[in-house]
């Protein structure tokens, strides 16, 4: 007999299902191209996390979900759970930056603000002097090990959906 179509939900940036009776195996195709491929477990709750990114386009994609059967031993293929998913990417985050003393000292801090965040971000990335860490706080401090004039860069990250199951992508650095 036919599987019954696996239910999917998008939860925290990933695509979520439980078990499907009978089925041997879960696949994942986006665009036509099968991405994710898992046995199956009595019970089990399957989470798949997509890799769009800015290298692919902005664009809608087509994502497929099914139960797979055992090659019509018993069970075939149940129909796909199909998504068409939107993909942006974030706006980028505004930023204002300061020394922590009016000249340098061992202990001084450059430290970052956003002022205007990324709505639907992650978190970010801040690149200060070569040094790159990633955080969900709006501010972030680095100590320089020398004085000098350092390059500052903070981007948006993405990997997460909005309530309407838009997918978003890594803002441009700023």
């Amino acid at each position: 007999y036919k599987l019954a179509v696996p239910q999917v939900t998008r939860e925290n940036g990933q695509y979520v299902w439980n078990a499907v009776t009978q089925a041997s195996a879960y696949a994942v195709y986006i665009d036509g191209v099968q991405v994710f491929n898992e046995a199956h477990e009595s019970g089990k709750t399957y989470r798949f996390t997509p890799t769009f990114n800015v290298e692919n386009e902005l664009k809608d994609y087509s994502v497929e979900v099914y139960a797979v059967g055992d090659a019509g031993y018993t069970t075939i293929n149940s129909a796909a759970f199909e998504i068409i998913q939107k993909v942006k990417q974030l706006t980028t985050p505004d930023f204002e930056f300061s020394y922590s003393a009016d000249e340098y000292t061992e202990d001084g801090e450059i430290i970052v603000e956003i002022t205007k965040p990324s709505q639907y971000a992650a978190g970010y990335s801040y690149t200060i002097a070569g040094v790159t860490n990633t955080s969900k706080e709006l501010t972030y401090s680095h100590i320089p090990s020398s004085e000098g004039t350092f390059a500052i860069r903070v981007y948006a990250l993405g990997g997460m959906f909005d309530e309407e199951g838009i997918y978003y992508l890594d803002s441009q650095s700023q």
